[in-house]
């Protein structure tokens, strides 16, 4: 298996960084691999999780996150976080549907 380093993307605190992984098989099949590193003290840096795609997955993945580049580029941060619905608490859906329940 043939394995090369794309790129190796800071997150948000210094001991984790997202590493973009292409492997190529002994078939010449095409794989991503997107890998959450962490450092440890007295360890490294090591994998806490994996996600392998294959060709179609990988390309599904490009789509949508030209899609989402789209929307950043567009949208402002702050005016992104006023898009949050907030739902009713349990309490007042069931009140409510008790309210119509005895008021039809």
């Amino acid at each position: 298996m043939q394995e090369n380093i794309i790129a190796t993307i800071p997150q948000g605190s210094a001991d984790t960084v997202l590493e973009v992984a292409l492997l190529q098989d002994e078939k010449k099949d095409v794989h991503i691999e997107l890998r959450c590193l962490a450092w440890g003290p007295g360890v490294g840096w090591y994998r806490q999780h994996t996600l392998k795609l294959d060709r179609p997955a990988a390309q599904a993945l490009l789509r949508t996150l030209g899609y989402v580049r789209s929307r950043l580029d567009t949208v402002p941060l702050d005016r992104q976080a006023r898009k949050v619905i907030p739902l009713p608490c349990a309490g007042r859906a069931q009140a409510a549907l008790q309210h119509h329940a005895l008021h039809p």
